[in-house]
Parts: structure tokens; sequence; C-alpha cells
């Protein structure tokens, strides 16, 4: 089990891998989508904008309904602005998360129909990050931009090969 410092380090790792790799979008590619059924480049990083602080609101107020705010605040994030909106959102999440008690963690309640505690939910935000960085990392490729495997892990850039 995480301690809860070492919980806020790693999802404050994964924001920072994640806004690194958005400085790796090509230019004028953030319609680009794998398929018609895929979010598009811009679309992947309007959720990741508002994902992790949608749900710990939702942790905190215990209403699903509560996360709408985060959910439009979505529609206004660019290329440009994204790391902005990314470090606002981390600011939010850990405002949040120091308020929340050890036994908020273990309270049960309704999360969109599943009876689920909020331990479950943190540890969702950061898998949430770690997943969708991986989908950013094969967009970013898949755009024809050199990225590499420290560009993912690390969030560190790396000189193409020679």
């Amino acid at each position: 089990m995480y301690t809860r410092e070492q919980f806020w380090k790693s999802v404050s790792n994964e924001v920072r891998i994640i806004k690194h790799l958005a400085t790796k979008i090509p230019e004028g590619q953030e319609s680009y989508k794998p398929s018609e059924s895929q979010r598009s480049t811009l679309e992947l990083l309007q959720y990741l904008s508002a994902t992790g602080a949608s749900t710990f609101k939702v942790m905190v107020t215990e209403d699903a309904k509560s996360s709408a705010e985060y959910m439009a605040l979505r529609e206004s994030v660019t290329i440009s602005n994204f790391a902005e909106r990314m470090d606002l959102q981390e600011k939010d999440m850990k405002e949040m998360f120091e308020k929340m008690t050890d036994e908020d963690f273990t309270k049960e309640f309704d999360y969109y129909g599943m009876r689920t505690k909020a331990e479950h939910l943190v540890e969702g935000v950061l898998k949430t990050f770690a997943a969708y960085r991986m989908q950013l990392f094969l967009y970013v490729k898949a755009c024809g931009a050199y990225v590499s495997t420290m560009d993912v892990w690390v969030g560190v850039d790396t000189p193409p090969k020679q």
C-alpha cells in the first residue's frame, strides 16, 4: 500500500510526464485519431485535463454530478493551454486529497450506480493517468514525432539515433 506521500508523488510524476508528452505533438496534429470511434489527440488532452480532478470531486462530495464543472472546463483546453490546465487540475486534486481523512478513504458510496470506496477511486486516478499517458505516447508516435521510451517512462528528451 502506498503512503499518502508516495501516492501523491506518483500522481505528480504522471502529470509531469503527460505534460512532457503533450509538448511532442507535431503542429497541426491535434485532430489525429487512429479510428473514427476513438478520441482525437485534442480530445484526449481535454479528457486528461479533467479526469483526475473530477474523480476527486466525486469522492469528496459523494455526488457523481459534482464532476460536471471539471468536465465543462475541458472544452476550453487547447494544445497551447494544456500544461496550464494540468497544473490547475493537479493543484485542485492535491487540495482535495489533503483534506481527506483516513476514514474518508474507506467510506463506501455510490459511484455511477456502483458501490465503491474512495481508496479504490484514488488508485484509479493513478491508473487512469498511466493508461492514458501510454495512449498519448502512441498518438504522438503515430503522428510522426520522434519519441522514445525515455519520453513515456521518464518524461525526458532523448536525441534521435543517428
